[in-house]
C-alpha cells in the first residue's frame, strides 16, 4: 500500500491505534522467523548432545542497535536504486 493510498483510506487516529498494537503484539518477517528459529531449535537440540541457540538458527538476526534517520535514508536509497547525483561538465557542441 502507497503512504498516499494508506493516509486516504485510513484516519490518523486508526493508525495510530495501529502503531500501538503493534507494540504490543508485533508480526512480520523477525517474528516469523523468530518462530520458525525457536522450533528448528527445539527439534535440532532433541537430536545432538551440543545443542545450539534458538539464535543460530535466524535466518535474519535484528539489527544491533536502531538505525539513525540518515543511515535509514542511506539504506532505502540503495535498496530502490537510487543514484548520487553528480555534476555534469558541459560539453560544447561541436558545428
Amino acid at each position: 500500500m502507497t503512504r498516499e493510498r494508506l493516509l486516504n483510506e485510513m484516519s490518523s487516529a486508526e493508525l495510530t491505534e495501529w502503531m500501538i498494537y503493534y507494540s504490543i503484539e508485533p508480526w512480520g518477517l523477525y517474528v516469523d522467523d523468530s518462530l520458525n528459529a525457536l522450533n528448528t531449535s527445539i527439534a535440532y537440540n532433541t537430536q545432538v548432545k551440543h545443542g545450539k541457540t534458538m539464535q543460530e538458527f535466524l535466518l535474519f538476526p535484528p539489527p544491533q542497535r536502531p538505525l539513525s534517520v540518515e543511515e535509514s535514508i542511506e539504506m532505502t536509497k540503495a535498496a530502490m536504486g537510487a543514484v548520487p547525483k553528480t555534476k555534469h561538465k558541459k560539453r560544447k557542441r561541436k558545428r
